[in-house]
């Protein structure tokens, strides 16, 4: 498995992507840090003169094809790298994260890389959904230049996109990073991963973390994906079918998502499984429909 330490999965892809980005990295190991931290102090600031860093996490199985420990380790944004001080405590800073989970291995390491800072999209794209291993592609992310939410897994909006989706109708933003995306697919010959990214203001890829998704015992068949590509498209033909019938009323047809007791607005358009079934069990089993007719609707 090439899937070994996030830095190790990093350096492979650096040599091989073409359409998008991963900024320069520097890494050592804990062992390295306990002997020589003065060594590795010098070797930053000369790699790195005068930037802003982020010293992340790399521990030796951080992100297996059996288990993935995204979030369990600190990084620390915002270091000087013409600062020994800031340096040192952040490094001590990741390498406690370790102690504190007991993870002890030596060669873990420490990644070193130069903070971006016109970022204007960033966030975490699933390559197949994390429950079902549907073919969709799940883009969970933020606008603004903050990546904090990407390293905290607290990004809150989401995009899915059918994996069979024509790229002609996808706005620039995603076109770009479904393009960069699949090119790691093919790189690392997985449909199954877990990317984290960030979208720059004149709209270059940068990849901060490829891992493997763990949320699934094994990849559905292809059978399965075609059967979900056939569904699509029959309900694609139903909608233009429906779009085009008789009008009821009015100049053009509006189409509802269950206008008087509406979902999306209560629960939003991508609801949590709790969310969900509180809704079904409270709602929908049948106080929408007793609410319905007290106010004079038909039965």
């Amino acid at each position: 498995s090439i899937f070994t330490s996030k830095s190790d999965v990093l350096k492979l892809l650096k040599k091989h992507v073409k359409l998008s980005r991963i900024e320069k990295i520097l890494d050592f190991t804990t062992e390295d840090w306990q002997k020589d931290r003065n060594k590795i102090l010098t070797r930053i600031a000369t790699y790195f003169p005068s930037k802003k860093l982020i010293i992340r996490s790399s521990a030796i199985g951080e992100d297996s094809e059996e288990s993935s420990k995204a979030g369990s380790y600190e990084s620390v944004l915002n270091i000087n790298s013409d600062s020994k001080a800031q340096l040192t405590s952040a490094i001590n800073h990741v390498i406690n994260s370790y102690k504190e989970k007991n993870n002890l291995n030596k060669n873990n390491q420490i990644l070193v890389q130069t903070q971006i800072l016109d970022i204007i999209s960033s966030g975490v794209i699933f390559t197949r959904t994390s429950d079902l291993a549907s073919p969709y592609y799940v883009i969970n992310y933020e606008e603004g230049k903050s990546t904090v939410g990407v390293t905290q897994g607290s990004v809150n909006k989401t995009v899915k996109i059918s994996r069979h989706s024509n790229s002609k109708i996808l706005t620039k933003k995603w076109n770009l990073l479904l393009s960069a995306v699949k090119e790691i697919e093919s790189i690392i010959l997985s449909d199954s991963l877990d990317i984290e990214f960030g979208i720059t203001r004149n709209y270059t890829v940068v990849i901060f973390q490829v891992r493997p998704m763990t949320s699934f015992q094994k990849l559905k068949t292809k059978k399965f994906d075609l059967s979900i590509k056939t569904e699509i498209n029959k309900n694609q033909k139903k909608f233009l079918k429906l779009k085009n019938a008789n009008r009821l009323y009015g100049n053009f047809l509006i189409f509802s998502d269950m206008t008087d007791w509406n979902p999306a607005e209560i629960i939003g358009n991508n609801p949590r499984l709790l969310d969900y079934s509180l809704y079904n069990f409270l709602i929908m089993k049948d106080a929408w429909y007793k609410g319905r007719t007290k106010l004079g609707y038909k039965k």
